[in-house]
């Protein structure tokens, strides 16, 4: 039925990173808003320290590729993790940021890394070489900015920021008044073989749907450049827009010829699924983490990651894509149209 089910697949929504990319993330730039070209050692320390990995042992560091890149990055300009880690408030898709507690020979700090749109309104002052001046409307529209002059070239963008903490601080009480270290860009390669995955898609008549947690701008330009969508008017639908869509916006939305969701809660890849179903289509669609399960669930034919897939989303899907790559799905979707 899983085969049957693919090879008569109208649409595919499909998740970008580590899909439609390869999931291998380099550290392509850094912004302070200075003139140096040197990334400063705070902004540095808060990429060595701010994260969720776990110790390699001998090897890399284990974790998400995203953590790795900005860890690595560190390392190359000297500096590794090094103050004992004292708390932690986790990311998810509500707060899209994350944030570490540390212990260091002059007190207690806050790390904190993660959307720019998350991270810039909790920031009150800004890191310079001769101080910490306020942070003013100005300023913040020249980050916002540059953030999204970053995310036009289909770059993952990150903003960073710290703070001195009291002791006995809870981490999820030192999210406020944060001092603004940076933005770094990251680069996530789309995979070579998938444009001509996606012009064979459209030949045979099944129709593309990108979902995604990043920022709209890097969305829209990834999926120019893999051909996902065309050089016109593309409708761009973030999550905040979704969440205040009434159903049948959200179908006339979906006739939409070109349309991606860009910066989707985790509940919002099901409400497309099942929307897209309504209108008749048959959905296959892509999934690695929990969050993903509900959507594997509501769709016709659910394919999990195999490399970065969770053992919830691989339990939920109806099939596991072992290599991780869109290329494959196409090639699936062939075979079952044979069968």
């Amino acid at each position: 039925p899983a085969v049957e089910a693919l090879g008569a697949a109208t649409v595919i929504v499909t998740d970008k990173t580590g899909t439609i990319t390869e999931n291998r993330m380099t550290v392509n730039g850094v912004f302070t808003g200075g003139h140096s070209a040197q990334p400063p050692a705070l902004l540095l320390e808060a990429a060595a320290h701010c994260h969720e990995l776990h110790d390699g042992g001998k090897g890399p560091p284990l974790g998400d590729p995203m953590e790795v890149a900005l860890v690595e990055f560190a390392a190359a300009h000297g500096i590794s993790a090094r103050f004992p880690h004292t708390g932690l408030v986790p990311f998810d898709s509500e707060r899209r940021r994350l944030s570490t507690l540390h212990a260091t020979p002059t007190g207690p700090v806050l790390y904190c890394k993660g959307a720019p749109e998350s991270v810039l309104p909790l920031c009150t002052r800004r890191w310079r070489a001769d101080g910490e001046p306020p942070l003013t409307a100005a300023g913040r529209e020249a980050i916002a900015a540059e953030a999204a002059r970053i995310a036009d070239k289909g770059l993952r963008v990150l903003t960073f920021a710290w703070r001195p903490v009291a002791p006995e601080t809870q981490p999820e009480a030192s999210e406020i008044d944060l001092i603004f270290l940076g933005l770094v860009a990251l680069r996530d390669p789309p995979r070579p073989e998938v444009p001509a995955a996606i012009r064979t898609c459209r030949e045979a008549g099944i129709r593309l749907i990108m979902v995604t947690g990043d920022h709209p701008r890097t969305a829209l330009a990834v999926a120019r450049e893999t051909g996902l969508v065309g050089e016109g008017e593309v409708r761009v639908v973030t999550g905040q827009e979704l969440q205040r869509m009434t159903a049948a916006e959200l179908q006339l939305a979906l006739d939409t010829r070109e349309i991606l969701f860009a910066r989707l809660g985790a509940d919002q890849k099901t409400r497309i699924v099942e929307a897209l179903r309504r209108k008749g289509e048959v959905v296959a669609v892509t999934g690695d983490g929990v969050n993903d399960a509900p959507a594997l669930r509501a769709a016709d034919i659910g394919i999990a990651m195999g490399r970065s897939g969770t053992d919830v989303a691989r339990e939920a899907a109806d099939l596991v894509l072992l290599d991780d790559n869109f290329a494959t799905i196409v090639a699936a979707v062939e075979e079952g149209r044979a069968v």
